[in-house]
């Protein structure tokens, strides 16, 4: 997982609803749609399943503000409370995808 496919998922999420309502108002190019919204689902599952599994409470919490909320590191930090501060949350967060990126390498 990266920063960028993360970054991506809040955008994602707004194509997804778009089109589903284009879909909704039946407009042309049904079938082209459908693949189209197919494969932003299941990225969309993929970046939501990767946050979900995150196994320190915290962490997942920075991840969800940040990148399904859009969140500033401002505003993720005021929200964990704690002290916390906007590097430090960015940090952590920062921290933790390039360890779990490394973790998959070794995986493979």
């Amino acid at each position: 997982m990266t920063v960028e496919e993360l970054s991506g998922l809040y955008y994602l999420r707004k194509l997804i609803e778009i089109e589903e309502q284009c879909a909704a108002d039946n407009r042309a190019d049904d079938e082209w749609r459908d693949q189209l919204l197919d494969r932003w689902r299941r990225e969309e599952r993929r970046l939501t399943e990767y946050i979900d599994s995150v196994p320190d409470v915290q962490v997942r919490l920075i991840l969800l503000l940040r990148y399904v909320k859009l969140m500033s590191w401002y505003q993720v930090a005021a929200k964990v409370g704690g002290g916390n501060t906007a590097q430090g949350v960015m940090t952590t967060a920062l921290r933790y995808i390039r360890r779990s990126a490394g973790n998959e390498k070794t995986k493979q």
